[in-house]
Order: structure tokens, then C-alpha cells, then sequence
């Protein structure tokens, strides 16, 4: 005589198929955890950067470093600074945070070189668009002013970033552009060249999400369909 499963068997069964779903899943989206979680680290620091701008009434910016000196950090480091009391002086208030293992932000079009591949069909807006040219500031130096220990960037050709930048009222700066400047994250992989060049492999277009900032302080979050040619 054929005998049926129990009810406790079939639960075991659909426990242990859901847990392999999960497993499988969470592989094949790790990536995109990722990326959300990066999308909601620069979100964080915009309203951070126009916070300071406000509570500081300095010119506050949010920089991504573009020295190519630098492969650990190359636009994947994060640090806000504002004015100091002398002409290209930047005060550092968060040094050195970097985005997860795997997402990068992309260089405006204009400025991508060849540590970047992108897809042959990869968006023509997917790109990052700044408030101003990139900034060139020296390397970061303790100091103590009025008994505060501050860090400080002096002028210089030490470290180049790029940036958005807030007025005292944290309002965007714009500068001259027509765009309004955004952040775009990409997933992608570290896939050194055969000369040992290092280079990102970004061929997957549906793997990007990016935050378009407003004139006025507002966000808007983008996804990789934003990007899409209607």
C-alpha cells in the first residue's frame, strides 16, 4: 500500500526548499544589496554635507576622490569638508569613509579613462555630473585651533576630488552647469589588465543606481530604469 507524506514531512521539505531559495538568492543579489546600501551611505552624507553647511554658514562640500594614485580609494572614498578660516583651507569632518566592496562611483562622461569598462550598451546618462571642476587639496593634517582638534586639508596637488558643494544655507552650488549634478553607483569588478593595469569591469547597466540632487536640497533617488531612453 502507497503511503502519502505527513504534514510534518512536507513541512521539512518546504523548509529545507525555502532555505536553498534564500541561499541561491541572496548569491545572486548580493550585488544589489550592495548597491542599496551605498545608495542610502551617499544619501546619508548629502543630508550630512548640507547639515554642516548650514550649522557651520560655510561652503560645504561632499568629495569622492578621483586620484588615480590611489586604487584602494579611487572614487570610492567619501569625505566631507568645509571652508577654513585661510583660502583653500578645507576643514575635514568625516575622512575617509569608503562605499562596500564592489560598487564605485562613475566619473562624469567626460572624465572616464581606462580604468573603467562599461558595456557596449551601457546608458548615456549613466554618469555622475559634479558641481564644479575636480579640487586638488593637500594631505590631511591634525591641528588644534581655539582647543579643538581639527583635520585639516591645506591647498594643494596632494589629492584630487571631485565633489558637490553646498552653500551656507545648503542650498547646491551649481557653478556654471546645466545639469543637475547627480551621484551614480555602479556594481562592477576589479579585473586587473594583463599588464597589471587596474581596471573596473562594469557590464552590467541594470546594476547602477545613482541620487539626483536639487537645487534646493532635495534628493531624488534613481534607479537603473531613470537612466533608460525612452
Amino acid at each position: 500500500m502507497q503511503r502519502g507524506f505527513t504534514l510534518i514531512e512536507l513541512l521539512v521539505v518546504l523548509a529545507v526548499m525555502g532555505s536553498l531559495i534564500g541561499f541561491f538568492g541572496f548569491s545572486f543579489r548580493s550585488s544589489g544589496v550592495e548597491l542599496e546600501s551605498a545608495q542610502r551611505q551617499i544619501l546619508t552624507l548629502i543630508r550630512h554635507a548640507r547639515a554642516v553647511a548650514v550649522a557651520e554658514g560655510k561652503e560645504t562640500r561632499l568629495t569622492i576622490r578621483s586620484d588615480s594614485n590611489e586604487m584602494d580609494s579611487f572614487y570610492r572614498q567619501i569625505e566631507i569638508v568645509y571652508e577654513g578660516n585661510q583660502t583653500g583651507e578645507w576643514i575635514v569632518v568625516k575622512e575617509g569613509e569608503y562605499l562596500p566592496k564592489g560598487v564605485w562611483v562613475l566619473p562624469q562622461e567626460s572624465d572616464l579613462n581606462e580604468y573603467f569598462t562599461l558595456g557596449e550598451d551601457w546608458y548615456p546618462d549613466a554618469f555622475s555630473v559634479w558641481s564644479d571642476e575636480p579640487m586638488s587639496i593637500g594631505i590631511a593634517e591634525g591641528l588644534d585651533m581655539d582647543g579643538q582638534n581639527l583635520t585639516i586639508r591645506p591647498s594643494g596637488f596632494d589629492n584630487e576630488f571631485c565633489y558637490l558643494s553646498f552653500d551656507s544655507s545648503g542650498r547646491l552650488i551649481r557653478g556654471s552647469l546645466e545639469d543637475s549634478p547627480r551621484i551614480v553607483l555602479a556594481s562592477g569588478v576589479n579585473s586587473p589588465k594583463a599588464d597589471g593595469v587596474f581596471s573596473v569591469g562594469l557590464s552590467d547597466k541594470f546594476m547602477i543606481k545613482g541620487i539626483l540632487v536639487q537645487p534646493y536640497g532635495g534628493f531624488l533617488p534613481l534607479d537603473h530604469y531613470d537612466f533608460a531612453e525612452e
